[in-house]
């Protein structure tokens, strides 16, 4: 992809065809469960968060966790819905990022 809206791919995990089985929110603090084409489970946490764009993200298949302009010192990270036509979205404008392998939905 190349284009001015565009900074660049979160490919650390890679959740490409993964899905996105929770998200939380409370406050300023956004949590998101991936678990992974392998089946990992990922916890994404986003601090001082801006703001949440959220359309029925759960059950989601994803093509990817791209990261996109934002006004300093934010930054805003759009989770890629694999179905172009599908209805789920899910994109948070937050200053921090954090990614921590969990080893079940309990630890989550």
């Amino acid at each position: 992809m190349s284009s001015p809206d565009f900074v660049g791919y979160i490919n650390d995990p890679d959740i490409h065809d993964g899905v996105i089985l929770k998200v939380q929110q409370r406050e300023t603090k956004v949590r998101v469960l991936v678990r992974s084409y392998e089946s990992q489970l990922y916890a994404f946490e986003f601090d001082l968060v801006q703001s949440v764009k959220s359309v029925e993200p759960e059950g989601m298949m994803l093509y990817s966790l791209t990261e996109m302009p934002a006004p300093p010192p934010f930054r805003r990270f759009v989770f890629t819905n694999w179905d172009e036509d599908g209805k789920g979205m899910l994109e948070v404008v937050a200053q921090e990022i954090r990614t921590r392998k969990i080893a079940n939905e309990a630890t989550f």
